[in-house]
């Protein structure tokens, strides 16, 4: 039950993290926005997708996805992260994140 449930759910913390991760990486990044850049509790996320859907008459599960949005601050600038995420197959793929400061 719970690797079926793993398999086909997203849990918006760990899209958190790989973002944050992501952002603390990036040289571009925190170069404009200053280091080290720091998240808050402040999230919003929507889930949407993984209903059955229908393709060549045989069922399928639409891929999930989850929009995140959260601010961030680092040094010198503030901004906002917009990150999408979709799970295809089992796996979590991340569309390229935005950032607006």
């Amino acid at each position: 039950g719970l690797y079926i449930r793993s398999r086909f759910t997203i849990n918006p913390d760990k899209v958190y993290r790989m973002a944050m991760t992501r952002l603390n990486t990036s040289a571009q990044i925190l170069e404009v926005m200053g280091a080290p850049l720091t998240g808050t509790d402040l999230r919003a996320y929507v889930m949407s997708g993984g209903g059955l859907t229908l393709k060549k008459i045989k069922p399928s599960l639409r891929s999930r996805r989850c929009f995140l949005i959260f601010p961030i601050k680092g040094s010198e600038r503030k901004g906002l992260v917009n990150v999408e995420v979709k799970k295809k197959q089992g796996k979590v793929n991340q569309v390229p994140s935005r950032l607006y400061h």
